[in-house]
């Protein structure tokens, strides 16, 4: 039997919801919020679930690949990609209900939400999920290697008292 997995969002409305709070005002560049992102995906992973071989609730569908500079999601990528290494500013409310979702974004923005790029890329580095879904590679060859719920909850799940 296929196991179905409960997704609570969409990843752009997550990335669009971390733009309209920033608490600096000054925006976050694509680096940041593809970290923020996995953050958030990971935390949430973690929080509501309860173990690697029984996950059925997810913040959205994980397509994220163990990309150079951490974790990515090809679609988000691709969607603030124009904005190239510069702040992406955003000035529209995105407005989550859900206050499963909405206690975990708090946590994100209020303990990562100040850190540089290179800060949160060095966070991902330090992940298992991401090291293994790169394999040995090089660390400037590309991969769009997937990168494995069981992996990202094992990270996060150590930090959930």
């Amino acid at each position: 039997m296929e196991r179905v997995i409960e997704y609570k969002t969409k990843p752009i409305d997550i990335a669009k919801w971390f733009l309209s709070n920033d608490r600096n005002g000054i925006g976050y560049s694509n680096k940041q919020l593809q970290q923020l992102l996995f953050l958030s995906y990971g935390f949430y992973l973690a929080l509501y679930n309860d173990n690697s071989n029984n996950i059925n609730t997810s913040l959205f569908k994980n397509e994220f690949q163990a990309g150079i500079q951490g974790p990515v999601y090809q679609s988000i990528y691709q969607n603030f990609k124009q904005f190239g290494f510069n702040k992406i500013i955003y000035r529209d409310q995105i407005e989550i209900n859900d206050h499963k979702v909405l206690k975990v974004l708090d946590f994100i923005i209020k303990e990562f939400g100040n850190l540089t790029g290179y800060e949160l890329e060095n966070i991902s580095y330090n992940l298992n999920s991401w090291v293994q879904a790169r394999n040995g590679l090089d660390s400037s060859k590309a991969s769009n290697e997937p990168i494995k719920d069981t992996d990202i909850f094992n990270d996060f799940k150590q930090y959930i008292k």
